[in-house]
């Protein structure tokens, strides 16, 4: 009968795309909680790499000519960059040589691609302790890759799209303070992965302070998310006549 969204997800205009009927949550349509290891959020990598490090953690699938187009070019202005990919079907050669020739047709060489496969969580979540800028892929970007990014200090570029689920790194970066790192087209989204890599200086004071800032968010601010849940739940009987 009823969908849960929120105003980034399922904004009002959006009630032609589902046979349900929306109901908005106050913040956020989801909450995670938090990875349970001893980790901590490095300092920039960029800083003493001396280059900055590009990252997507989300499955290979994700990525498609048009977003490897898109990361091209970026990779193409920002001089000296990398791109390091991370995902358990790159444990496969024959995907790794496949994705490395795919990148060569829109311009990157091999050796600026840093490619991992599977590995514990602990070093999955460690792995981004070696990035400065997550890049997440288009249409279909990263929802729990993108905010445990978040939880390790690093911000993620996203693309808006028309549906619900090219919609949800917008929920999330809303609901983390950083709006400005939602993207309208591809083109708006190059232009912002240049500018956010040209201030290192910058880019070091949001990764020193990020952690902090998305705990206290809806995204992971269980107990907030629960109470907006359940007066959800509680709102809905009533409208049907299911509680005393």
């Amino acid at each position: 009968d009823y969908i849960f969204g929120d105003s980034f997800v399922t904004p009002l205009n959006s009630t032609e795309s589902f046979s349900e009927e929306i109901y908005q949550l106050p913040d956020s349509y989801l909450c995670l909680t938090t990875p349970p290891h001893d980790l901590r959020d490095g300092p920039l990598p960029a800083i003493e790499n001396g280059h900055v490090t590009f990252c997507c953690f989300n499955k290979i699938p994700k990525l498609n000519m048009n977003v490897l187009r898109t990361w091209g070019k970026i990779l193409n202005e920002v001089s000296g960059s990398r791109l390091f990919l991370k995902d358990k079907s790159l444990s496969c050669p024959s995907t790794r040589d496949s994705l490395v020739k795919s990148f060569e047709t829109v311009g990157i060489a091999k050796n600026r691609l840093t490619l991992e496969g599977s590995s514990s969580r602990y070093d999955y979540l460690r792995a981004y302790n070696q990035a400065d800028i997550a890049l997440s892929p288009f249409p279909y970007g990263g929802g729990t890759t993108s905010a445990e990014g978040l939880w390790m200090g690093v911000p993620f570029l996203t693309k808006e799209g028309s549906t619900f689920i090219t919609r949800i790194g917008k929920s999330i970066a809303c609901n983390t303070g950083l709006s400005n790192w939602v993207s309208d087209s591809e083109e708006e989204y190059v232009e912002k992965a240049i500018q956010f890599s040209s201030d290192l200086s910058q880019l070091s004071s949001i990764r020193a302070k990020l952690r902090d800032q998305v705990l206290v968010s809806p995204v992971f601010d269980s107990d907030r998310f629960s109470k907006n849940f359940l007066c959800a739940l509680r709102t809905l009987c009533d409208r049907h006549g299911l509680r005393d």
